[in-house]
């Protein structure tokens, strides 16, 4: 994967954690804009709070499972793009 994706996969991943730090409406925003992702994400926040035993990390942990769901859809969406390119 090229440059482009990885920023894009870090950049859309951290929407919803800083959000959620800066609070108030801003925190609205990120929830909406993460929306599809956030059932696995808060999963992946509690289980970052039980292993490390400190609810500072559940951010973290929100973030790094943003960061896996959009990383594989992104992969997704690059193969199928290939795959288009090598039908043309």
């Amino acid at each position: 994967m090229g440059a482009k994706y990885w920023t894009f996969c870090l950049a859309y991943s951290a929407i919803f954690p800083v959000t959620g730090a800066l609070g108030g409406s801003l925190q609205t925003f990120g929830i909406l804009l993460t929306f599809p992702f956030l059932p696995l994400a808060y999963m992946g926040g509690m289980a970052m709070v039980a292993l490390v035993q400190s609810n500072s990390f559940y951010l973290l942990g929100a973030f790094l499972s943003i960061f896996a769901q959009v990383l594989v859809i992104a992969f997704c969406l690059l193969v199928r793009k290939q795959a288009k390119e090598q039908q043309a």
